[in-house]
């Protein structure tokens, strides 16, 4: 089993907050997976339409945990590119994997994650 090393940027770490449609605050964070990873990053994720994705379940010990991402957290982008759909997050990650790039995810975590 090949074990992969990631870190969360803390400095990269937004402490902004939005108001979302339902006037709740959310806050705007982005994580980096540095590596980068070449196998799943734990993340299970869920979305309804053409909404940005968000995270249904976090593999325990998984780069995504690791890196601090947290279940109800909603994938906004990912390498700077907007999220449309599960399916799209996943090629926009596999597509960075396939280059050898580092993994940056924009996300929007609500006020009770």
């Amino acid at each position: 089993m090949r074990m992969f090393q990631f870190q969360r940027i803390a400095s990269r770490r937004s402490s902004s907050f939005c108001q979302s449609s339902d006037n709740l605050l959310s806050k705007a964070l982005t994580f980096t997976l540095a590596g980068p990873p070449t196998g799943p990053i734990g993340l299970r994720l869920e979305s309804i339409g053409d909404a940005a994705p968000s995270v249904q379940s976090v593999t325990s010990a998984s780069p995504g945990a690791s890196a601090g991402i947290k279940t109800g957290d909603v994938i906004e982008r990912v390498n700077g590119q907007l999220t449309y759909s599960a399916p799209h997050t996943t090629e926009l990650i596999q597509d960075a994997q396939r280059r050898g790039v580092a993994i940056k995810l924009d996300i929007v975590r609500p006020h009770d994650v």
